[in-house]
């Protein structure tokens, strides 16, 4: 309540004061505002990932959604729009996507602590427990790893043997652990997700090897078949484990209401 709270030229002062503080503790660890922009930059990019899939998806099991707006080869460009989506992240380059995702994954912990105990898909005791437990360790290994924040390639590091089993390692046994103390409905969620993961962490992984990676084993054209070749994949993954939720169910209701509304009112003038 006190964030939402207005002074008297409707201003969320408090909420300002407390965003801006909490941005400069953010910017304090880059080593630089360029790095600094093309973490944003990619974490918007990020975003876009979802709309090819979730077109297909609303495509599959919402097909009596009224659509004002019809788009020709809908599928072509469903995994058109995935792959640039999936290019953009990776040629960002291996600094800004070990970064970016090494924040994504500290954002497993709050679904698992808050979102899924208040879908009710886990316990709070059990899932609280886990959560914390891997935030500690995620940000250790990220602290001690030396790739977090580095300002380049030079910097004293894991090798990609020992960080990439950690980083890897970790993720699992966190997603395992949390599909382990889920209910149905949780392990159903956790299953439809599953192609986020696989495809960011894979994405990530390639640019370490590719060409402007610190060990450029996959040459210029290799690196972005491999890309497009792992987000193909995960493309026809995620619309394969997409289904109908009560959230769409709720969507498609209101929307069919809202037009009968309308032609009845229609009638009535």
């Amino acid at each position: 309540i006190g964030m939402q709270k207005m002074n008297k030229y409707g201003v969320p002062w408090l909420a300002l004061v407390v965003s801006t503080g909490i941005g400069f503790l953010l910017f304090l660890p880059v080593p630089s505002w360029y790095t600094f922009v093309g973490m944003v930059s990619t974490a918007m990019v990020l975003n876009y990932l979802m709309a090819g899939p979730a077109m297909a998806v609303f495509r599959n099991h919402a097909p009596e959604l009224p659509r004002p707006i019809h788009l020709p080869a809908d599928k072509f460009w469903g995994v058109a729009g995935f792959l640039c989506s999936l290019l953009l992240v990776y040629y960002a380059g291996w600094m800004t996507m070990v970064n970016i995702m090494t924040v994504v994954i500290l954002g497993l912990p709050i679904y698992a602590s808050y979102a899924s105990v208040k879908a009710g898909w886990t316990k709070n005791p059990a899932s609280g427990a886990l959560s914390l437990v891997f935030a500690i360790v995620w940000v250790f290994v990220g602290a001690r790893s030396g790739w977090l924040f580095a300002a380049s390639y030079d910097v004293d590091h894991w090798s990609i043997g020992v960080f990439a089993p950690a980083f890897i390692g970790l993720t699992a046994a966190f997603v395992i652990a949390l599909y382990a103390i889920s209910n149905e409905d949780g392990r159903k969620h956790i299953r439809s997700g599953l192609w986020v993961l696989i495809a960011l962490v894979g994405t990530t992984f390639i640019a370490y090897f590719g060409e402007s990676g610190p060990q450029p084993i996959l040459k210029s054209g290799t690196d972005a078949i491999a890309v497009i070749i792992l987000g193909v994949i995960t493309y026809v993954w995620a619309v394969k484990s997409g289904y109908r939720t009560w959230e769409m169910d709720q969507v498609v209701r209101n929307t069919l209401n809202e037009l009968e509304e309308e032609k009845a009112q229609s009638a009535k003038s």
